[in-house]
């Protein structure tokens, strides 16, 4: 019985293609409904054949993304907003985020990380909402690919956060993205890192 090895590739690559197709667009779809957002330099619905416009801002009600098509792989983006507008394949997306908390201050990351003296269970958003965006790492640190390093302007208290050998950057493709993490190596203040509302399960004893 012969079998078409080049056929079952194909399939296989297919297969993953959607999955990782499905997958980004779980997590764009979490990451801006209901958001304010920037989207730069988008076509307006119905304009496609016309010049980009700039930047526009809105809150968005609903995004989709266009099927994979059969010969090319493409990641065609629809954007509605709540007033009303839409517009399609931004070059990027910038969601509005405001500071979420005045009273810390960003530190400059250190690539290697200090000892991990606690875990913090919450997931990426939870984390964004308590101390801000993260710094991607994972081009000095083979085993982190995303980092949290906050000072408490106030106090001095520091608190660092880090993904450890858990994400794409150390698996591949085996890797939990960052977004989907739900436990995080974590140093520093653990008074701080309970005032921020975040759960923390010490390693001190």
């Amino acid at each position: 019985m012969k079998n078409d090895v080049l056929e079952d590739a194909r399939s296989r690559f297919k297969d993953k293609v959607n999955k990782a197709y499905r997958d980004a667009y779980d997590r764009l779809n979490k990451r801006v409904v209901g958001e304010r957002v920037s989207l730069m330099y988008p076509y307006e619905e119905g304009k496609q054949e016309g010049p980009r416009i700039g930047e526009v801002q809105g809150t968005v009600e609903s995004i989709e993304v266009g099927e994979i098509p059969e010969d090319n792989v493409n990641f065609t983006t629809f954007v509605k907003f709540e007033d009303g507008r839409e517009f399609i394949d931004p070059e990027s997306i910038e969601v509005h985020k405001p500071d979420p908390n005045p009273d810390l201050d960003i530190l400059e990351t250190d690539p290697q990380g200090g000892g991990r003296e606690m875990t913090i269970h919450a997931s990426y958003d939870q984390l964004v909402e308590a101390i801000g965006e993260p710094e991607d790492v994972s081009g000095v640190n083979s085993k982190v690919d995303v980092e949290w390093n906050v000072e408490d302007a106030n106090s001095g208290r520091c608190l660092n956060v880090w993904n450890y050998k858990n994400g794409p950057n150390y698996l591949g493709a085996d890797g939990t993205p960052p977004e989907d993490i739900q436990s995080w190596s974590a140093g520093g203040s653990e008074e701080l890192a309970e005032e921020l509302g975040l759960e923390v399960e010490s390693r001190r004893y």
